[in-house]
């Protein structure tokens, strides 16, 4: 593949493809903002119970009274009076004279017994409950009763003075009555209505009582560290998930393989797992892990030369995609299938390949290019630093970071490249640093035969993979196509005549 045959789709989607994204897109951003949630989570429930035990106790008492309406008032009523009765009465209890009449008996102000108390009515039944809040236990069912004696006596005081008020008047018209002639159906009624109203002032305010008494609470009623931590622990779970989802709408990553593959206008070679299921010191796969590593180096045998060594660097967009897993992987596999394989830990800035076989190189790429000996000697000091991690396979890695990698790179790798010709390697295999930001990969690939590119999905950005497509237009050997890790939808990969099975999107 030339240099021609990619030129890029430059009307190419930047985002959006076959697949379904969103509902992906959403648990993507989800889990690598987990930590993020689990911060804000912890943080939030941790507040909201510092404060829980930090704030003052206050105890809650309840004094509960019946209304039972006697017959002569339900006649003509119906259950809607009786609701509306009962709200009037739950507002009369809270009213200033009757909290100023309770607070004497409580032995509290007036206002703060206002600020203490409050009323309900139960839904289902004629029950009304006072109930006061105070940090003394004994004080809150104090003042509970207090109020609801209160109400009860100023209630018989109101009924009683209204009644009384009412019997004189009739009263009054029976003495009228009585001085006229011919009036004796009336005045007969006036006392049997006199008669009643004494009734109704004997008994006034006895449609409601005290069904139970406040009880000194035994526990706070507020605060509650269980329930304030609950509510935190939802509150602040919904804000730290639409925190996620909001930075995804910002700064949206690529998600899916087709649609990465579109930004890169790259055929993909193969779909790498994510995988934990590993022996890093064997370097050994399983599943559809192997079965992956095994399409992308048979797509790679695909695109070597006929004849002599092929150099093949892997690089990527930015930091992080799994470049040096993907080494790995590739290494084993090409060993396996019997060709010699060299891994060169090429990333000089952040050297981790050789962590994924177990060992610690004492001396690596670095150590070659900065040696300054004639080619004789270079051979002699890269066979000894190759290290032999099974049959078919040697790593040359790297024991530390260097800062001076452009430098080793732009003045040895010519002379170096030459010695690793002479080397009876099939595959040479280099684990190059990013392709973005820095000029270390472009000098490697002056002596690659071929390049392939990683992209981890949920990693990079389409803005990073559009400057990936311009930075791999520029290079010389041809870019074989496209390593996705983190793909989810595995297919299998067949290897049949020769030739490999490639997915271009």
């Amino acid at each position: 593949m030339d240099l021609e045959s990619r030129s890029p789709r430059r009307d190419a989607p930047l985002l959006g493809g076959d697949e379904p994204l969103d509902v992906q897109r959403y648990t993507d951003a989800i889990r690598r903002g987990f930590a993020w949630i689990v911060a804000i989570v912890v943080l939030a429930v941790a507040i909201a119970l510092a404060a829980s035990f930090l704030a003052e106790k206050r105890y809650r008492a309840s004094t509960r009274l019946v209304y039972e309406p006697i017959g002569t008032v339900l006649d003509g009523r119906d259950i809607a009076w009786i609701d509306r009765e009962l709200a009037t009465l739950s507002s009369l209890a809270e009213t200033p004279a009757v909290l100023e009449r309770a607070a004497v008996t409580a032995g509290i102000d007036s206002q703060a017994l206002e600020d203490r108390v409050e009323t309900s009515v139960d839904a289902d039944t004629n029950i009304l409950t006072i109930s006061a809040t105070d940090p003394e236990r004994t004080q809150a069912a104090r003042s509970a009763d207090a109020v609801a004696s209160a109400f009860l006596a100023m209630r018989q005081d109101v009924e009683r003075s209204r009644l009384t008020r009412a019997r004189a008047a009739l009263q009054r018209e029976l003495d009228r009555l009585e001085a006229a002639v011919g009036s004796g159906a009336q005045t007969e009624a006036l006392r049997t209505r006199i008669s009643e109203l004494g009734v109704l002032i004997a008994s006034a305010g006895s449609d409601i009582r005290i069904a139970q008494r406040a009880e000194t609470p035994s526990s706070a009623y507020t605060p509650r560290p269980i329930r304030n931590a609950a509510v935190a622990l939802f509150a602040s779970l919904f804000f730290a998930i639409m925190l996620v989802l909001g930075r995804e709408h910002v700064r949206p990553r690529v998600s899916a393989a087709r649609e990465l593959s579109r930004l890169l206008d790259l055929p993909i070679l193969a779909r790498i797992p994510l995988s934990r299921k590993r022996d890093r010191r064997s370097g050994i796969f399983t599943g559809a892990e192997y079965d992956a590593y095994q399409a992308l180096q048979a797509a790679l045998r695909f695109h070597a030369p006929q004849a002599g060594q092929h150099i093949v660097l892997v690089t990527s967009a930015v930091q992080g995609e799994g470049k040096s897993t993907v080494c790995a992987g590739l290494g084993v596999t090409l060993a396996r299938s019997g060709a010699a394989t060299l891994l060169i830990s090429a990333d000089l800035r952040s050297p981790t390949l050789h962590e994924f076989f177990g060992v610690a190189p004492r001396r690596g790429l670095a150590d070659v290019l900065a040696a300054r000996s004639d080619p004789s000697a270079t051979r002699e000091l890269l066979e000894e630093t190759v290290q032999a991690i099974r049959s078919n396979l040697g790593l040359l890695g790297n024991a530390t970071k260097r800062t001076d990698a452009t430098s080793l790179l732009s003045n040895k790798l010519g002379a170096f490249f030459e010695v690793l010709r002479q080397l009876p390697y099939d595959y040479v295999v280099l684990d190059g640093p990013p392709l973005l930001g820095l000029a270390d990969s472009r000098l490697l690939a002056q002596y690659a035969t071929s390049v392939a590119v990683v992209g981890r999905l949920n990693h990079v950005r389409p803005e990073e993979a559009l400057d990936l497509r311009d930075a791999l237009d520029t290079l010389a050997p041809p870019v074989v196509g496209l390593i996705v890790v983190g793909a989810r939808d595995q297919a299998p990969y067949y290897m049949a005549g020769g030739s490999s099975i490639l997915e271009r999107a």
